[in-house]
């Protein structure tokens, strides 16, 4: 990219260097029990998409810890799901014109980014039925170069934030497995460095964006950024965890959870570094009021 300042190539070093530090041991970091106790919780309470509602005040802690363990693997199956598809994204742009001085830290970002993918598919093969289906948000086609980079990069970030935000709980949380909080731990690194790398390019390309584009074609783009926000916010509320949880009526459970109260509240928390970033940095609001 044209015209990269001091302080970003600072910046791009220094992730450079911290993935190189990272790599050693990265597949031996993981001792997998043989089994996880089939009682207790394996994705804290607090992130439970039924938290702080009646409905979560209504079940025994049986019911609780059986739905943490369904979501649990749902959370990672997504994870492996939306890993997937985004690096697919990364992976067209590495050393093409107008990401030559990015495309190193573009580079450790796929060879971790494959690793998170490993990791979390491990624990659903090993520890559940399956690694879970999960839907698709088609954007449609696009042609335009700039919009394209612009969504891959703002996509990426979105997913991660709002990732970080359930690893920073899970990684301390002494009330779930070792293996859950290790995996958890090894992601929140990681992924500290990927927002850094993130916000920096987003950034330039929404600048390179609004330069080249119209403004009715910008509106657009931003419309479509704030679906893929309630979008990946709606996918932890999962029909087929709520099925192995053995809860009732599972699309009925899932329309009245995104419409309580508590539960906006929680996208709410979950999303502020990620809205504090687009409002100060892009002067774009990411919030409607579908699900916030």
């Amino acid at each position: 990219m044209e015209g990269i300042s001091p302080g970003a190539e600072r910046l791009l070093q220094r992730l450079r260097t911290q993935s190189v530090f990272e790599q050693d041991g990265r597949y031996r970091d993981f001792d997998w029990p043989e089994s996880l106790p089939a009682d207790g919780y394996w994705l804290s309470p607090e992130l439970l998409s039924v938290y702080g509602t009646e409905i979560a005040a209504s079940m025994d802690e049986v019911t609780l810890q059986a739905l943490s363990r369904a979501e649990s693997i749902a959370f990672y199956s997504a994870n492996v799901h939306g890993i997937r598809d985004l690096l697919l994204g990364v992976v067209e742009r590495i050393y093409t014109p107008g990401f030559e001085d990015v495309s190193e830290n573009l580079a450790h970002f796929v060879s971790e980014e494959n690793h998170h993918m490993w990791f979390f598919a491990e624990f659903c093969l090993r520890y559940g039925p399956a690694i879970y289906d999960t839907r698709k948000l088609a954007f449609g086609r696009e042609s335009d170069a700039d919009v394209l980079a612009f969504l891959t990069f703002a996509q990426i970030l979105i997913f991660e934030e709002i990732g970080h935000f359930y690893n920073q709980r899970m990684m301390a949380d002494e009330r779930l497995p070792e293996i859950v909080r290790r995996i958890n731990r090894r992601h929140y690194r990681d992924e500290a460095r990927h927002i850094q790398l993130g916000r920096h390019l987003v950034a330039r390309l929404y600048g390179r964006m609004l330069e080249r584009c119209a403004a009715e074609k910008v509106r657009s783009v931003l419309d479509s950024i704030r679906r893929y926000v309630r979008f990946t916010l709606e996918s932890f509320y999962d029909t087929t965890a709520y099925r192995a949880a053995a809860l009732e009526e599972p699309l009925r459970l899932r329309g009245e959870l995104l419409r309580h109260p508590a539960r906006r509240r929680h996208h709410r928390e979950v999303t502020a570094p990620l809205a504090r970033f687009f409002e100060s940095t892009l002067e774009v609001q990411i919030h409607d009021d579908a699900i916030f």
